[in-house]
């Protein structure tokens, strides 16, 4: 892959990456179907979520920039393969770690620099909790005013339960 990343990225399937940090730490990252978000509109099948972890990790946690670039570009070469998809991103609150997550997120988003693609980050209250999400899209995508209205009620509809 020619990503302007830190560190050398491969393509280990058509939704999956892989890098290794200098100190042997392997990273993968990964996009899957998030249509059933989206399940009663027409851009559902467009959907996906995007995650990553840690596949090997011979050291403990150290802070290390380049991981946070080499996500940046891996999201910024997804939308240049996939130019009409739609990245969902939804932070689960079962470990309390949502809030550290989503600004995670919205710090690969700045990073990215990308002014071609737009993010929108909304917050859900129920039962006493947050929980994060965002969608990142094409400024140029067909679909871009549905999937903000959808969005948005999404939200609301989940919020007011």
């Amino acid at each position: 892959l020619s990503l302007l990343s830190p560190y050398k990225v491969s393509l280990q399937n058509d939704c999956t990456y892989e890098f290794t940090t200098h100190k042997g730490v392997v990273y993968y990252a990964y996009f899957v179907s998030g249509s059933g978000y989206f399940s009663e509109y027409d851009f559902a099948s467009d959907v996906l979520t995007f995650g990553f972890d840690i596949k090997e990790n011979p050291h403990h946690v150290y802070v290390d920039r380049r991981i946070d670039l080499s996500i940046s570009s891996i999201v910024n070469d997804f939308f240049v393969a996939q130019p009409n998809k739609i990245l969902f991103f939804f932070c689960e609150s079962g470990d309390h770690k949502h809030a550290a997550r989503m600004r995670k997120f919205k710090n690969w988003y700045a990073n990215s620099r990308n002014e071609n693609i737009e993010m929108l980050t909304g917050r859900i209250d129920v039962e006493n909790m947050h929980l994060h999400c965002a969608i990142i899209l094409k400024n140029n995508n067909s679909q871009k005013e549905a999937v903000t209205e959808a969005f948005w009620k999404r939200i609301r509809h989940i919020s007011n339960k």
